[in-house]
């Protein structure tokens, strides 16, 4: 039986042509123990934060379509240099753009859906090349015919994705790292590398901060019971963490503990009195928003002062303004207080609900007060000054997993 091979390389992984390169010869070795082989990889090292910051110099806010048009030039970059690579070695390979795979999207730019692979150009490649190389992040909306963009870290979901179209046996994700670690190794002392994840878990730390893995892709593998395999794609070493199933046992337990900088807290205050059924909450606008911009606010606090309805939320600084724009477009007279700069932490885990020991432990270990929190039965998050991100960071790790 022929076995396909679905693997992701992210923009540190082929951020110079010496590493492209050695991208190149690991993909040379995985051919003895596979038939097919499809590579997804991402732009070289900072290219779309450089591609973003040029155009941005023009126009402060340049046209999505137009920015889609620019920042997805860098995969195509990273995709023919990586054909040219193998080529060197005598391999046969072909570069494909997400719209010549049949990536198919809805007609959001900045963000869009993948609504349907076609994937008849890629599996006929397959059968004529060796190796097919896949300019990660892009697809094309059939309505428009335009390009369109997944989103920051939408490599991983083409990947994804182009595995469960071909049916492969699992996914593997190469970064820059030997897998997932029970903390971020360059905030806390000795993390500890975890062999095993399920795909809630790894969906809640994607989430919460950890940026090994996009969210998007978590979700659509636990829906397709696809394993991921994340490793280093510059090491030789056998370590990596297997994303798969659920754990049965009942005891609650904490897997990791990520975290998130440059965030702000909001104090929003509708002044509508008692809105009608049909008219959009506050609330429902900042979801909405920043939805689409796959942010999951952290709404702490919702209700009534007097007859308006009032609301405490938290969100990233990179979008908080243009969520400000949106509730005064929708709802003119609504009053906004940014009330200062935050960041979060958050333990990742099970049954938390069912431990309150472990939940007043982890309050208890806060080196300074913090301002709000969330417990949910997988998660606990605390919101903190910038300043006691580090202290706090540290606190719960060695709390939680003991080192």
């Amino acid at each position: 039986m022929t076995r396909i091979q679905v693997q992701k390389y992210g923009g540190t992984s082929v951020g110079d042509l010496p590493r492209l390169e050695r991208v190149a010869a690991r993909i040379q070795a995985s051919l003895e123990s596979c038939d097919k082989v499809v590579v997804v990889v991402s732009a070289m090292g900072r290219f779309t934060d450089e591609l973003i910051g040029m155009a941005k110099s023009i126009h402060s806010c340049p046209p999505k379509r137009e920015l889609d048009m620019l920042v997805t030039t860098g995969e195509r970059i990273s995709s023919s240099l990586l054909g040219i690579s193998l080529h060197k070695l005598g391999i046969s390979a072909i570069s494909l753009t997400g719209s010549q795979c049949g990536i198919l999207t809805d007609e959001t730019h900045g963000n869009a859906r993948i609504r349907q692979i076609q994937g008849d150009r890629l599996k006929s490649c397959l059968e004529s090349y060796q190796v097919v190389i896949v300019a990660g992040f892009q697809g094309v909306s059939p309505m428009t015919k335009d390009i369109t963009s997944l989103g920051r870290g939408g490599s991983d979901l083409t990947a994804v994705a182009l595995a469960i179209a071909l049916q492969a046996k699992l996914c593997e994700i190469n970064t820059d790292v030997d897998g997932v670690f029970t903390g971020d190794p360059k905030k806390v002392v000795e993390p500890k590398l975890i062999s095993k994840l399920t795909w809630k878990e790894m969906t809640e730390l994607s989430w919460a901060g950890a940026g090994v893995l996009h969210h998007r892709a978590a979700f659509l593998a636990e829906k397709h019971k696809l394993p991921i395999v994340i490793r280093s794609s510059q090491s030789k070493s056998d370590k990596q963490t297997l994303i798969e199933g659920n754990k049965l046992v009942e005891d609650p337990y904490v897997t990791a503990i990520t975290s998130k900088k440059h965030q702000v807290f909001l104090e929003i205050a509708e002044a509508e009195p008692f809105p009608s059924k049909e008219s959009i909450s506050i609330a429902d606008i900042a979801r909405d928003y920043l939805w689409s911009y796959d942010e999951s606010p952290l709404i702490f606090q919702t209700g009534y002062r007097g007859s308006c309805l009032y609301l405490v939320m938290v969100c990233s600084e990179e979008h908080a303004g243009g969520l400000l724009k949106e509730l005064k477009r929708l709802k003119p007279q609504t009053e906004v207080k940014v009330k200062q700069e935050s960041a979060s932490v958050s333990i990742i885990g099970g049954g938390f609900k069912q431990n309150p020991g472990l939940v007043r432990s982890a309050y208890a270990c806060l080196q300074k007060p913090h301002y709000f929190s969330e417990v949910k039965d997988s998660s606990i998050t605390f919101v903190l000054a910038p300043d006691d991100l580090e202290d706090s960071l540290k606190a719960c790790h060695e709390l939680c997993l003991g080192r």
